[in-house]
């Protein structure tokens, strides 16, 4: 739609083919949008949401794909943790009933392989049992002949349990629910990591390139079922946990299932609360601004006809939308908006000055007079969003790509719906004569400040500059993943109880590769282990630390304080239960013993840690003080994903910066013909960007990945008031060749637009910050803020750098 001229130019093919196909036939074109919004509505019920891991790390991590294999050789990480406090005490005969109870219901759900709590795990020491009796004369917790005042000594002082299944003061306990593992989603995970890999760094064959779309299809389709199925899981474990509520057993919940649906719940409730908030406020600005059905009801239309196109199409393709892309429906929303009013601002204006047009041709002139504009605002805030792609963070590439195709079908649904549907209504009475005289308008009082105070303008926008570069050198990546979640939502009850109670929550892993069978029982290799056990364990904000050194002391302890020989360990290898090696050999050994592994939680909610240094500290001491190779010793586990993401945040937010300045930048140098313009215009759009990630650096709030997005997708709305109003500031000085009289007119029209657009995203991302979710609280927030930022710039900084540069050669109209 981007046509160009003025009401008396010649018409271009362009706009006569536009005229024919759209003005002439709106009873034929609206119909056509109508069929095509049933058919994306019916598949909104299609659209689908994924919060798990595999949404929150990095494209071909490798470590992520390292990880996934200690997965399969040392138990799936695919559990549950429920904790819950009593002050009697939980050897109590009630809380042990209520353990047995709740243990059997849990282990009826057909998807869990196992639920282990105090009862179930074996001990050797209640009483005591020689190491030859320690498979077959074990006792557990409900045994007859377990002796309860030995076993609650053993469970609180024990390697293994303490601050694990039970808090050291005996008073928390934990149940751990793990599912059966899925072999074909990790087949298929792994022949497309595999695939994807190659097609990396060398090249695929036709073969391998169909192969790879059909496992890349088989995969996605999987993991969606999964997902769903854990979702239910987690509510048929919550509604037995209901049940168990009610009676006084406050049980809290970790674990990742856990984490995964209540992110989903939240993002669902975002979608629907915001979508309809969003709505009901556009829908009462729209009312009082235009005081009209038509301006309010197509406005409305238009925005929402995107939202649904965009979503039916997510549902119609299985595209899932993660944590971050979740709320593109109030986004789009929002920044749509601003098409929609300029259209009818510019509509009602050209009534307003040539009532004896019909509606027709006031409509055409408008679409031909703003369109140009808009396909430049809307290209740059695709720009902004396209910048995202080079993040290499899944669920940032999914929002730039998802927002840019957003943005590009809402341009071509305002100007082909919204166009034919106005000529349905009738033409109603001219708007108010202001319109038409270019006076008197709300914003007219910041041309005369622009006027009267350049010099305070220069000076604080320079401070402002200075200042935010300032506190960007201050910004950092640092996150925990508690901080995510506002304090009373179960996510973080339950992080904050199992950290400070039950040994930590985000899992850090050392993996030992001794590269042949039996080479963890020899006593030297077993030295190296136990440095490395202890190390870890005196490292800050550690919490429980397990490994076949655990073992090894509990052997000891057995043993009467004598440490095990490599032919005691042998003996106790063949005399131990398969379950009792499931519990406390094979899930820090293989059966070969050639690899073994340190198992750490850390405390996720310790306000003093810091991820980056921390591993880089146990990197050294692996590679400097013990002089071990990667192959020999790798460092992997959750905590290690997320710290390859928090690292890369940072990186992208530079890569994206520039990016999006320079793709700007040169859209700008193509709209103006003129690389000094384009520089007066994206001046005052950076200035609320680089203010915005300024002060989140000097109030010390971490980049994370929503606040990532800011500045392209700042930049890309911003820069959308300085095109508008710059196009409009030349056309009006091609009229009176006088910039003061062109700046007040540029006020009193266009200012006028901006004023409405910008105040309805201003409080639209506001909104966000009802969140259950931090991120998108900080994204609302500080979005919100720098488009404020923006629209003063715009109307103070802009036009202050226009009349005192100027720029403008006169031209024939």
């Amino acid at each position: 739609m981007a046509v160009s001229g003025n009401g008396g130019a010649k018409l271009s093919a362009f706009a006569r083919l536009y005229d024919k196909i759209i003005l002439s036939h709106p009873r034929l074109v609206v119909p056509a949008y109508i069929a095509a919004i049933i058919f994306f509505g019916h598949h909104l019920k299609y659209f689908r949401l994924d919060a798990s891991s595999d949404s929150i790390v990095l494209e071909n991590d490798a470590d992520l794909k390292y990880y996934e294999a200690t997965r399969e050789t040392f138990g799936s990480d695919d559990y549950i943790l429920l904790a819950f406090t009593l002050e009697e005490g939980v050897l109590s005969e009630d809380t042990l009933r209520v353990l047995e109870s709740l243990s059997r219901e849990l282990q009826r759900l057909p998807t869990v392989e196992s639920v282990n709590s105090i009862i179930t795990v074996p001990l050797f020491l209640s009483p005591k049992v020689s190491l030859v009796e320690m498979g077959t004369k074990s006792k557990t917790l409900l045994m007859p002949e377990c002796d309860r005042a030995l076993a609650f000594q053993e469970l609180t002082q024990s390697p293994l349990y303490r601050n694990n299944l039970i808090s050291s003061d005996g008073n928390t306990t934990a149940v751990v629910i793990t599912f059966k593992p899925d072999p074909e989603y990790n087949d298929l995970s792994k022949e497309r990591y595999t695939l994807r890999r190659k097609q990396a760094f060398d090249s695929l064959t036709r073969e391998e390139t169909a192969r790879l779309k059909t496992v890349t299809r088989r995969y996605n389709e999987k993991h969606s079922d999964l997902s769903a199925q854990r979702r239910a899981d987690v509510k048929e474990i919550r509604a037995i946990l209901a049940r168990y509520r009610s009676r006084g057993y406050d049980f809290v919940e970790s674990g990742l299932p856990m984490i995964v649906a209540d992110m989903v719940s939240y993002i669902e409730k975002d979608i629907l609360v915001f979508g309809i908030a969003v709505l009901v406020f556009l829908t009462m600005v729209l009312a009082i601004l235009f005081r009209e059905l038509r301006w309010v009801l197509l406005p409305l239309m238009t925005c929402a006809a995107t939202v649904i196109f965009m979503m039916g199409y997510l549902g119609l393709t299985g595209w899932e939308t993660t944590v971050v892309s979740g709320n593109m429906s109030s986004l789009l929303l929002i920044v749509n908006m601003q098409n929609a009013i300029y259209l009818t601002m510019r509509c009602r204006e050209i009534h307003a000055r040539h009532p004896e047009l019909d509606m027709k041709s006031i409509v055409f002139q408008a679409v031909r007079e703003i369109s140009v504009p808009c396909f430049y605002t809307s290209a740059t805030m695709v720009a902004g969003f396209a910048t995202l792609i080079v993040s290499g963070i899944r669920p940032v590439i999914d929002f730039g790509i998802l927002m840019g195709t957003g943005v590009s079908v809402a341009y071509f649904v305002n100007f082909t719906f919204f166009p034919a549907a106005i000529l349905l209504f009738p033409k109603g009475v001219p708007p108010p004569a202001r319109l038409a005289t270019l006076e008197k308008s709300p914003v007219a009082f910041l041309a005369a400040f622009t006027q009267r105070r350049r010099v305070l303008i220069a000076a604080i926008s320079i401070t402002l500059l200075v200042v935010s570069v300032r506190g960007m050198t201050r910004l950092s990546v640092e996150n925990r993943f508690i901080d995510f979640f506002r304090k009373t939502t179960p996510i973080s009850r339950g992080l904050t109880v199992i950290d400070k109670r039950l040994g930590g929550t985000t899992s850090l892993e050392v993996v030992l590769d001794g590269k042949q069978k039996d080479y963890w029982l020899e006593p030297q290799n077993l030295s190296v282990l136990h440095k490395i056990h202890k190390y870890v364990e005196g490292l800050p904000n550690i919490g429980k630390v397990l490994s076949l050194d655990t073992l090894i002391e509990i052997l000891t302890r057995v043993n009467d304080g004598r440490p095990p020989n490599k032919f005691i360990l042998n003996l106790a290898r063949a005399s131990l239960s398969e379950n009792v090696q499931q519990a406390i050999l094979l899930p820090y050994v293989t059966k070969d013993f050639s690899q073994a592994r340190i198992f750490v939680r850390i405390r996720e909610s310790s306000p003093t840690l810091r991820r980056d240094e921390m591993l880089a500290q146990l990197q050294r001491y692996l590679r400097t003080d013990l002089h071990l190779s990667e192959d020999q010793a790798r460092v992997t586990g959750l905590f290690v994903l997320f710290n390859n993401l928090l690292k890369s945040l940072f990186d992208s937010q530079i890569k994206t910066l520039y990016l999006v300045f320079a793709v700007i930048y040169a859209m700008l140098v193509a709209l103006f013909r003129s690389p000094r313009l384009a520089v007066l215009a994206i001046l005052p759009a950076a200035l609320p960007v680089l203010f915005i990630l300024g002060t989140m650096g000097w109030a010390r709030i971490s980049l994370d990945m929503m606040t990532i997005m800011i500045a392209s997708v700042t930049m890309g709305i911003a820069v959308d008031n300085m095109i508008q109003y710059t196009f409009r500031y030349r056309q009006e000085f091609d009229v009176t060749k006088d910039y003061r009289t062109a700046m007040y007119r540029t006020h009193n029209s266009i200012g006028l637009a901006i004023l409405y657009s910008n105040f309805t995203i201003i409080t639209g991302f506001a909104i966000l910050t009802l969140s259950n979710f931090i991120p998108t609280i900080y994204f609302g927030l500080f979005t919100s803020l720098a488009m404020a930022a923006g629209f003063f710039g715009s109307l103070t900084l802009l036009p202050m750098l226009i009349s005192t540069l100027k720029p403008f050669t006169a031209r024939s109209r």
